[in-house]
This record gives C-alpha cells, structure tokens and sequence, in this order.
C-alpha cells in the first residue's frame, strides 16, 4: 500500500508519509533495502515536491552505503547514476539541483562518472543552473579521493594492484 501512495498519491504530504512508512518497513526488516532503492529509483523522476525528493535522496544515499554489498552497489551504480544525472539536468531550481549534484558526487562509482566529476572540480565542466563554491569543490575533491582509494583496494584485490605500483 504504501509503495503505491508514493508513487502515485496526489498530495505531496501523503507520498511523504509513505517514504517515511516504507523507510521504517525496510528498518524493521519488512522491505528489503534493494527494493526501497529500486522504489527510489523508480519515484525520483516523477516525484514533483522538493522536500520528498531531499527525502528520497538521502534515504536512497544511506542505502547505497549501510545497506549495500560492495558488489550490490557496483552492479547498481550505473542505474543510480542515470537516474541522478537525469535528474540534476530536469531540475528546475539550483536548490534542487544542489541535491541531486550531492547525491550524484555521493554515489559515483563508475569510471565514466568520476571522469565526469573531476571535469567538474578541474572546472571544464559547468553543470548549468549550478553555482558551486569553495566547500563544493572541497567535497567533490574528498569524494574523488575516496572513489580512487576505492579503485586502489578493488584493483589490490584483484591482482592489479602489484603490475600499477611496480609500474610506478
């Protein structure tokens, strides 16, 4: 029941209430967190009120991170980003785009979307209808930092790691 609310629900406060009802669902073990992402995934790109997306976003950024496998969130991160991206370019307001762009710098674990972020922090890339300043760059450059740390243990693992520092 709640799923549909707030999918399709009509009033912004009820959808609301949904996201917080399923929110509780997943935490009590009654919605497994996949399908509260894939929920997320699927409401962002119609969801019309700014604070249910905030809402949405940082249930979705929470997930991503504490309820995830590593190999869960790499086989999701095309998807998130998509859907992120997409809607940091359909925003209407630079505080809505504020949101989406943190979420995105957030979440980003493919290579094409690390090669778009550094864009963005070496200032080649301007997201239109976005002003960022000193401690959005500040962030981005902690999330890159993170990402490449990321990729480092990832390529450790795998075996790729001794042919890059033998290389250096």
């Amino acid at each position: 029941m709640a799923e549909r609310e707030c999918l399709s629900h009509r009033d912004p406060l009820t959808r609301g209430a949904a996201w917080l009802t399923l929110w509780d669902a997943m935490l009590d073990g009654e919605l497994a967190p996949p399908a509260l992402l894939d929920l997320a995934l699927r409401a962002l790109p119609r969801e019309t009120d700014e604070l249910n997306v905030e809402e949405i976003l940082g249930q979705l950024r929470t997930i991503y991170w504490r309820f995830l496998s590593a190999s869960q969130r790499l086989a999701l991160a095309p998807r998130v980003e998509r859907v992120l991206r997409d809607g940091l370019s359909l925003a209407r307001t630079q505080s809505l785009k504020g949101a989406y762009f943190s979420a995105f710098r957030n979440t980003s674990l493919t290579p094409s979307a690390i090669a778009w972020l550094t864009s963005v922090w070496e200032e080649r890339v301007k997201v239109p209808g976005l002003t960022l300043a000193e401690p959005d760059y500040i962030a981005i450059a902690r999330d890159l930092a993170l990402r490449s740390s990321f990729a480092l243990q990832r390529a450790k693992r795998d075996g790729r790691a001794s042919d890059r520092v033998a290389a250096d």
